[in-house]
């Protein structure tokens, strides 16, 4: 008896108080750089080693995904499509690749490079390496 009384109370309580408004919160953007160290390789040709860029965006298996300075660390299979390469002035470089992979990870500084000996607590930006399997297209021309 005294569970329905307070039911009771309760319905009547929710009825009579003012609906809040929806509410959307976004989350805050990642602090970090705003480059990020890049190195793109085929078998038989560097075209970027450790270049600052912006973003790259990669087909994987997964599915395709923009990468930034600030990526959480992956490791994926790239999966025939377009990889774009994003410099800092704003240009966007395309090429095309057949297969291989693309790994992303934290720079963590030299040993003894903090105040007073080694830093394990800094991370540094974030470094992307892709290396195709077969071949390479840039913007509709063989490399």
């Amino acid at each position: 008896m005294a569970a329905m009384l307070c039911a009771r109370r309760l319905l009547r309580l929710a009825r009579s108080s003012p609906p809040l408004p929806p509410a959307r919160g976004y989350a805050d953007p990642a602090g970090g750089p705003a480059a990020m160290a890049f190195t793109f390789a085929s078998p038989t040709q560097v075209f970027y080693n450790g270049a600052n860029v912006k973003q790259v965006d990669v087909p994987t298996l997964t599915g395709s995904f923009g990468i930034l300075a600030s990526h959480v660390p992956t490791l994926q299979v790239l999966r025939p499509g377009v990889v774009t390469v994003h410099a800092e002035d704003g240009t966007a470089t395309k090429y095309f690749v057949s297969s291989g992979s693309v790994s992303v990870h934290f720079l963590l500084p030299p040993a003894g490079a903090g105040r007073g000996g080694s830093d394990h607590g800094h991370v540094g930006p974030g470094y992307c390496k892709i290396q195709p399997g077969e071949s390479c297209v840039r913007d509709g021309s063989s490399v």
